[in-house]
């Protein structure tokens, strides 16, 4: 053994360097403001390398006593991965010198000489609250690697130094060592360069590479070029539900998908978490038709029930389509491909052209988001209600509670324009719960006026069904106002199924237990409505306005509207037309004995004072007021 302690071993300048473009590298991928390499000597750990990024607040060479209140110093002792997504949220760490500098959050991994000895640490500081990815993770950990791969071929050398002059035998040996580990350093940082322009998970080309391809091909000429937009829609959701691990797990399963269609011309590369992109090339005059094509293919093959580890979920895809007419750079043409993608999203389409109205709709649509952030702090969302007449007796046993916003900006908002934009801000569960609460509240008002059966029926968004606590939310709700389960109901249309119908079903069946009543809406235009009636618990159906609307003049329609009504009552449920607008639409479903009618023909939508004036009596309203 050498007689030289890895304390006096010096770390060349080269390798140094090469520390600086792995710390650099490091920040710019996980996207942080400080990447440092410390370094223990004797009772002192110093700033030994560092990120060069401009708000790095770090200096090389500055020390600190090791007394215990450094992030690097728990690392050092545990030998094991520390992670502290914020600081002044642990009364241990609040007071650590770092966050005077105003990092609150740490990721830090042991470096150590092969001896075993300690030389220090890797860490990623941030200045805001910070769990990190597993990218990120997997990133200092092969960063680890690499230096521990250094610090052991820095040992090496030195050994090789000590032991040329006395056994000049072992040199060979010693050689093959160290030839060894200068392969694992070349390949290590083969590694760290493919990172550069691949996915880490998938293998593909990401953004970069993908960006790079566009270019070349431009440059080269090509007249034809296209962008395919991919977006996995629901993979926040299935992210949250299965855990980072499997989520990723799906990503290489699209990916494999993707590179198995062997399709001429193309370049895959995986954007983002749940997206991709496809750049097509084609010097044909039918280029459009072609892209049309290959982008329904990727819809059949990438959208569907996937498993994975014994767990079936629903996969729903939308593609946008955008193509260099007019010299866009790489950029543009990326973002016109993804405005069409969040209008397939928006029309339920398999996929959608980007044209120039579209990113006006964006922008309405993003103004629209920003004043709806504060409208219901300003009171600008109010229910009104329509009222449900029974058919036999003539009697209002109920209301559809609807919600409208009064923007001051804006003017009256329609349902159909606002409800998608808090679908896809996620909006809509603040939203849900104001009319849920608001709607219950009412009920309570209410409740010594109407008798017993009196109920408000009130719509649920499919993305409120992503909240796992929903069917709790909505019983404490009845608890407070002390309401009976049965004098409310919930509207579900098909879409509420589309993502996880097992989570759906059960928040169902619990609200079915507490006894609240369960309804299909728009119940005929779906391609799966009859299906659902077997597998979910409904006790009614909605007849479709669009039915009702043309029984007048299509006899179509006339027998739609008896079928649905006669296998409705087969089925134990109850029906409710909606959309009557006159007497000859009323006559003709209280004829076929429709159970609830529905409509401008009984009453418009109207707030809860003006209900309680056109729908109770004198006597009533007075207790009312």
């Amino acid at each position: 053994m050498s007689e030289k302690t890895p304390d006096c071993i010096e770390v060349p300048t080269d390798s140094l360097e090469q520390w600086q473009t792995i710390l650099d590298h490091l920040c710019s991928v996980a996207k942080i403001p400080a990447g440092l390499i410390m370094r223990v000597k004797g009772d002192e750990i110093e700033v030994f390398a560092r990120s060069s990024n401009s708000d790095n607040p770090y200096r090389i060479g500055v020390k600190e006593k090791c007394q215990g209140e450094l992030y690097c110093e728990s690392v050092i002792s545990s030998q094991k991965e520390l992670l502290i997504p914020n600081a002044l949220d642990d009364p241990k760490w609040r007071n650590n010198p770092d966050v005077a500098m105003g990092m609150i959050s740490y990721l830090g991994l042991p470096l150590n000489w092969p001896s075993g000895e300690v030389f220090g640490t890797i860490c990623m500081l941030d200045q805001k609250t910070n769990s990190y990815d597993a990218t990120q993770k997997k990133l200092i950990e092969l960063f680890q690697k690499t230096i521990e791969t250094h610090l052991a071929l820095l040992m090496e050398q030195s050994l090789l130094e000590d032991k040329i002059a006395k056994r000049t035998n072992q040199l060979q040996d010693i050689n093959n060592k160290l030839t060894l580990l200068v392969d694992k350093q070349t390949t290590a940082e083969l590694t760290i360069e493919r990172q550069k322009s691949r996915d880490l998970e998938t293998g593909l080309p990401n953004l970069h590479q993908i960006e790079a391809i566009y270019d070349r091909e431009i440059n080269r000429g090509t007249q034809n070029v296209g962008m395919l937009h991919i977006r996995i829609h629901n993979f926040i959701s299935i992210r949250d539900r299965l855990g980072i691990i499997l989520c990723n797990r799906l990503k290489v399963l699209i990916a494999r998908k993707l590179t198995r269609l062997k399709i001429k011309d193309i370049y895959i590369g995986c954007l983002s978490e749940g997206e991709f992109g496809v750049l097509l090339f084609s010097q044909d005059d039918d280029f459009i038709e072609h892209a049309i094509k290959i982008a329904q293919l990727l819809s059949d093959k990438l959208q569907g029930k996937v498993n994975i580890d014994s767990k079936t979920f629903n996969v729903a895809i939308n593609i946008g389509l955008s193509f260099n007419d007019n010299n866009e750079n790489f950029i543009d043409l990326l973002r016109q491909a993804s405005v069409a993608t969040s209008t397939s999203h928006e029309k339920n389409s398999n996929f959608e052209f980007y044209a120039n109205h579209l990113q006006n709709q964006l922008s309405d649509r993003m103004q629209m988001e920003a004043l709806m952030f504060n409208a219901l702090e300003n009171n600008e969302f109010h229910l009104e209600y329509q009222p449900f007449m029974e058919s036999k007796s003539g009697k209002i046993v109920g209301a559809e509670a609807l919600l409208r916003w009064e923007s001051p900006i804006l003017g009256r908002v329609p349902p159909d324009k606002f409800i998608s934009v808090a679908e896809h801000s996620g909006l809509i569960h603040e939203l849900g719960y104001y009319v849920l609460r608001a709607a219950i509240e009412q009920i309570a008002k209410w409740g010594n006026i109407y008798d017993s059966a009196f109920y408000i029926a009130v719509n649920l968004s499919p993305i409120q069904f992503k909240d796992s606590q929903l069917s709790m939310r909505v019983e404490q709700l009845l608890n407070r106002y002390q309401v009976p389960a049965s004098s409310l109901e919930v509207e579900l249309t098909e879409s509420i199924f589309f993502d996880d119908e097992q989570d759906t079903l059960y928040a169902l069946e619990k609200m079915k237990e507490m006894g609240i009543n369960i309804s299909l809406d728009d119940f005929g235009t779906g391609y799966s409505s009859l299906s659902y009636l077997n597998k979910f618990p409904f006790n009614t159906v909605k007849i479709d306005r669009s039915f009702i609307l043309d029984i007048e003049k299509s006899e179509k329609s006339q027998h739609l509207v008896s079928a649905i009504i006669s296998m409705a009552n087969s089925l134990g449920l109850a029906v409710v037309a909606e959309g009557i607008e006159n007497n000859h639409q009323a006559s003709f479903v209280k004829s076929l004995s429709a159970d609830i009618c529905q409509g401008y023909f009984y009453g418009k939508p109207v707030i809860a004072e003006e209900f309680a004036k056109a729908h109770f009596n004198a006597r009533q309203a007075r207790e009312i007021h």
